[in-house]
């Protein structure tokens, strides 16, 4: 497991006295990130994902391809030519910051392991299709990115193999397309935490056997601790965050944990309503035996199973 960012707290931290106790598992709830209740009270913003961008793909000659990506405030354009070369043979990448704030700052990362600080020439080692990821960052810390493709024949000779050790990918995460560059050993726990920002994906055994780092994957319920991010590109993912919406409308699963204090210290409880949600969403009306095998996965160290299977039959309507 990477290690994550010292600025954040850890749940340990969070968990140090009665009251304190008792708002994490509010809080946890309703799919608030750890570090927005410091002060007892959480902040009324709770949305982590700021890259919304729109792409926009134009082909400015046979041999060069251009793709600009823009976000609020920053612009970032990237050009490789050729886009089409043999093992060996050298491309010219050419990064062009815009809007913002001057001095920029920007990564090519060309898709192989190598990654250049400043305009300049890379030779591929091996032959296969490549995603060159550019990512400018303003003064005041805005960032923008853009891609580009290179496809690179192997020609006569042999390829080199070249292990990968970052890969650029794109995830659907909360309905909205993610393009980033991540280590291929990376889980889909890690991405969603340490590059998405989405903190209510708990980290417990990585193991896969607490259901603390549970999401929607393609609507199943799916442990993120034991799928790479690589393998989830093109799959519709959801987490807490966007069951309620970046915490602006409760969906009923976290109105009823709350109504029957399913959630005690409230660790566990993003995993179990991701559960719960999958099982509701395919059976509307399911049987206490249902719910019982689609929570089986889920660890509660409170003890708390009573009042989270009662909460899940509110729902679920089960008498």
């Amino acid at each position: 497991m990477a290690t994550e960012p010292k600025n954040k707290v850890s749940r340990r931290e969070l968990l140090k006295g009665g009251i304190a106790g008792a708002v994490v598992a509010g809080v946890a709830v309703g799919g608030i990130a750890e570090y927005q209740i410091l002060g007892i009270k959480p902040s009324s913003t709770t949305s982590t994902v700021t890259n919304t961008s729109t792409v926009t793909a134009t082909t400015t000659a046979t041999t060069t391809q251009t793709v600009t990506v823009n976000i609020p405030d920053v612009t970032a354009a990237i050009a490789a030519t050729p886009t089409t070369v043999n093992v060996g043979d050298v491309v010219t990448f050419t990064a062009t910051p815009g809007a913002g704030t001057s001095p920029y700052t920007f990564t090519i990362d060309c898709g192989d392991g190598t990654t250049l600080t400043a305009n300049g020439t890379h030779a591929y080692s091996a032959g296969g299709k490549y995603v060159a990821l550019l990512t400018v960052t303003d003064t005041k810390g805005k960032k923008g990115m853009a891609t580009v493709a290179i496809t690179v024949n192997a020609g006569t000779t042999a390829p080199v193999q070249v292990p990968v050790t970052s890969k650029v990918i794109t995830l659907n995460v909360n309905g909205v397309s993610q393009t980033l560059s991540v280590p291929a050993n990376w889980s889909l726990l890690e991405t969603l935490r340490l590059k998405l920002n989405l903190f209510s994906v708990k980290e417990g055994c990585s193991l896969g056997e607490c259901g603390a780092c549970t999401v929607i994957v393609d609507g199943k319920a799916v442990n993120s601790c034991q799928i790479l991010a690589i393998e989830a590109e093109g799959k519709k993912i959801v987490t807490l965050e966007g069951v309620s919406d970046y915490g602006n409308n409760l969906h009923a699963l976290q109105t009823a944990f709350m109504t029957r204090q399913a959630a005690q210290c409230g660790y566990c409880a993003p995993g179990f309503i991701m559960s719960a949600k999958a099982l509701l969403d395919a059976n509307p009306k399911p049987a206490w035996a249902d719910i019982q095998e689609a929570i089986s996965g889920n660890l509660c160290t409170c003890g708390n199973y009573k009042k989270i299977m009662q909460a899940i039959g509110d729902v679920g309507g089960v008498s």
